[in-house]
């Protein structure tokens, strides 16, 4: 077997996450795993912090991606379909989904063999969370949250806000419209929640680091994986490089 290669269990669904800091010795070589096509898109963006963003998930995102399948970094090509949703264009990729989210602090890329959705929030940024819930929340779940302290109230604003935004990735549509009929006022505790999806029911975890939380979406049959990924993503994205550079050199 090829001594890269880590493949992902038919039962389960891994969720690797970090801080974009803890990429930092690694920036360079993640930027070199970017297509042509990417660096262009790294270039549209105006704000430098945005761009840096954009480089350390692109290229933490193939790191993790050519890991599980077997491939250098750049040997393999990441698409949108109709809706949007970026997918990979390889055959060794063809039963693999996966979905990446990021914030100002974290990143989160999450795989499995059916669709899924992560996505991640920093949960100590200022936001008028009771304004953006009265705005985009069902009427139920803004009665909820009225109800409570606003330290629990704003703990479940983020874990509701995140496994909207999931749940949407991994059903593959548009955000608009769905993020109010997705009620999720019942989901109190800290365990996993099951909503029905458009054509099954979906599973919903919640994972909180202390400075960002994270949710992911998946077939309810699934097992999750939440794993620190910053150590792993470094030593793999040193190794590429170098196999890359051997590849230069033969």
């Amino acid at each position: 077997m090829n001594p890269l290669l880590l493949p992902v269990g038919s039962d389960e669904v891994v969720c690797y996450y970090a801080p974009f800091e803890d990429l930092s010795g690694v920036k360079a070589i993640l930027g070199a795993t970017l297509t042509p096509g990417e660096q262009l898109r790294k270039m549209r963006y105006r704000e430098g912090s945005a761009s840096a963003r954009f480089e350390f998930c692109r290229g933490a995102l193939r790191v993790i991606l050519a890991r599980h399948l077997g491939l250098l970094p750049n040997e393999f090509e990441i698409i949108a379909n109709e809706h949007g949703k970026p997918m990979l264009k390889h055959e060794r990729g063809r039963e693999l989904h996966f979905s990446l989210s990021h914030s100002r602090s974290h990143f989160a890329i999450a795989l499995a063999h059916r669709p899924i959705g992560v996505d991640v929030e920093d949960t100590g940024r200022e936001v008028d969370w009771m304004s953006v819930a009265r705005r985009f929340f069902s009427e139920d779940e803004h009665r909820a949250l009225a109800g409570l302290s606003d330290d629990i109230a704003r703990r479940l604003f983020f874990r509701w806000w995140t496994a909207k935004e999931a749940v949407v990735k991994a059903e593959g549509f548009s955000l608009a419209g769905r993020i109010a009929s997705l009620d999720l006022s019942r989901w109190i505790e800290d365990s996993p929640f099951d909503v029905q999806g458009n054509s099954s029911v979906l599973r919903v975890w919640s994972h909180d680091n202390g400075g960002a939380i994270f949710a992911l979406s998946a077939p309810k049959n699934l097992v999750p994986r939440f794993n620190y990924a910053g150590l792993l993503i470094c030593e793999l994205a040193r190794q590429f490089s170098i196999r890359a550079e051997c590849h230069r050199n033969v």
